[in-house]
């Protein structure tokens, strides 16, 4: 864990260079389930039941819970595996303040593939 804190340490002033304000743990967390995903496709992906077959999905549309003024929602990250963690990162921001000021679209919560609970204030 202490290489990880040293590690976004000398990444938020990057972020902070390239307008990403706030950088939290949870893209370290996306970008590591997204690379687990990679390896073990099997968990990104669903059962179709009348087909009996098994669908790979081959985005990593990873939903995260956001804590808003209306409550809890899960809108999610497109195509986290081609994203680096500053993109990432970049992207959850923008959920959490449209989230906030209550301007996400049902495009924001579409398509999600993984999700991952939030992990909660961690500075």
């Amino acid at each position: 864990m202490t290489k990880l804190i040293d590690f976004r340490d000398q990444l938020k002033t990057v972020a902070s260079e390239r307008g990403i304000p706030k950088l939290t743990f949870m893209p370290f967390c996306i970008k590591a389930a997204s690379i687990a995903l990679t390896k073990y496709h099997i968990l990104n992906s669903s059962l179709d039941v009348e087909k009996e077959s098994v669908i790979y999905k081959a985005a990593h549309n990873v939903s995260v819970a956001i804590d808003t003024p209306q409550g809890l929602i899960v809108p999610n990250i497109k195509n986290c595996e081609a994203k680096n963690i500053l993109d990432i990162a970049k992207d959850l921001n923008e959920l959490v303040e449209s989230g906030r000021r209550g301007a996400l679209t049902p495009r924001d919560f579409a398509d999600g593939t993984f999700t991952l609970s939030n992990i909660g204030v961690v500075s």
